[in-house]
């Protein structure tokens, strides 16, 4: 009669450390996940930087163009997917709506910098969904 009962209370208490450790997770892996990232963000806003010192502002455009339609593919995927219920409170912090109303407005009056192949087709399809959803209104 004593097996089940320790066998029952072991389960219990790995389940809930399984979940503490989840929640943790949660809390903790963007900010690590940010800082594995900053090295290469680091290296890319030196790339930047010397090239709007050296006058080359057209190629710094045609990047953040192209980053811009990136994180929208990225945005959209992530509300289609609900991401935000998945990593909640994380998700509920920020007002995405407001954000992505300032991004149609402004992807509106400037067309995707990307426009060929698979990628070329999200960017395309993402766009349409942006305007639709969070375009003038």
């Amino acid at each position: 009669m004593k097996k089940p009962i320790v066998v029952s209370a072991f389960a219990i208490i790995w389940l809930l450390t399984l979940f503490g450790a989840f929640k943790v997770g949660l809390h903790l892996g963007p900010e690590e996940h940010a800082a594995l990232d900053s090295p290469a963000k680091a290296a890319l806003l030196v790339r930047e930087l010397t090239a709007l010192r050296s006058g080359r502002q057209e190629q710094i455009l045609q990047m953040k163009e192209v980053e811009l339609d990136g994180q929208v593919v990225r945005a959209l995927e992530c509300e289609r997917d609900h991401c935000g219920f998945i990593l909640w409170p994380i998700g509920k912090e920020i007002d995405r709506t407001t954000l992505l109303r300032e991004v149609a407005v402004y992807r509106g009056a400037h067309r995707p910098a990307v426009n060929d192949g698979a990628f070329g087709r999200d960017v395309t399809e993402a766009t349409r969904l942006l305007l639709q959803q969070y375009g003038a209104r």
